[in-house]
């Protein structure tokens, strides 16, 4: 039984998404995205413990948001919605709005806001290899990233 939720959330599979060119440029945005969010959104964050950081931002942010929005919501979405534009499918546009929506929990509309397109990036490569994992690195790497430098 967990197998094969786990199938279903893509966590057991591990496509070979390193050698897509477009992760890497998913990559690249993550500073594009930090310098803009700066501008709209200071983190007033400092970090004490940089283990501790990073740590805390994989396990307790991006791998439970990946798990929960682009593991189950998307995946099941995907079920019933096959519509796309372009590379992107409305199953993901939709888990991408709930997923900025949940962000008003505590943070601005601006931050809410400017998590909408990320997700998007996130549930794009959730999407085109079925595994969750490029993901929640991509997760890991943006939040981390500006956080770390804001």
């Amino acid at each position: 039984m967990f197998k094969e939720f786990f199938d279903f959330v893509g966590i057991t599979k591990t496509n070979n998404f390193f050698k897509d060119i477009l992760f890497y440029i998913a990559l690249l945005l993550g500073p594009v995205f930090w310098f803009f969010l700066s501008f709209f959104v200071k983190a007033h964050f400092h970090i004490n413990d940089p283990l501790y950081f990073f740590i805390t931002q994989f396990f307790l942010i991006a791998f439970p948001e990946e798990f929960f929005f682009r593991g189950f919501l998307l995946s099941v979405f995907k079920k019933y919605i096959s519509l796309h534009w372009h590379e992107i499918s409305l199953a993901n546009i939709t888990a991408a709005i709930i997923f900025s929506l949940f962000h008003l929990i505590g943070h601005s509309y601006l931050w809410a806001f400017g998590v909408f397109f990320p997700a998007l990036i996130f549930g794009y490569f959730r999407e085109k290899h079925g595994s969750l994992w490029p993901a929640v690195i991509l997760h890991f790497f943006y939040n981390s990233g500006y956080f770390a430098l804001f």
